[in-house]
């Protein structure tokens, strides 16, 4: 996976009841065993928000927590032609620089070309 953040790392830190809007551009690449790319997604969260995070444990770390969705925009290979949705549910360190990342790809398989060896891999 590969992203672009637009947000203002620099900015004061949103809260939970006045959050900072953000959003990604996205690629992730499936490869196959062999090490071959099999396709590729590209999506992006188009409606997010991010807020200042306080660690108890660590006082001195800031961070920075993430949530948003986006739908997809478009595959290559076995996932040329996917639609569906990003969700997104992350938290960043910031120094030392840490990553919790949840990124989920909920892909529209009404025919099943995404499941376990129905695209052959």
């Amino acid at each position: 996976m590969s992203a672009i953040v637009f947000f203002d790392l620099g900015a004061p830190p949103g809260t939970a009841e006045a959050p900072v809007p953000f959003t990604t551009q996205e690629l992730y690449t499936f490869n196959a065993s062999s090490g071959e790319t099999v396709g590729t997604i590209s999506c992006g969260v188009v409606e997010g928000i991010s807020f200042g995070l306080k660690f108890p444990q660590a006082p001195g770390q800031p961070g920075v927590r993430f949530a948003g969705f986006g739908p997809i925009q478009g595959g290559t290979g076995v996932f040329a032609g996917a639609q569906g949705i990003l969700t997104v549910n992350s938290l960043i360190g910031i120094s030392p620089h840490t990553l919790s990342l949840m990124h989920c790809l909920h892909l529209v398989d009404p025919d099943h070309r995404y499941r376990l060896g129905a695209g052959g891999f």
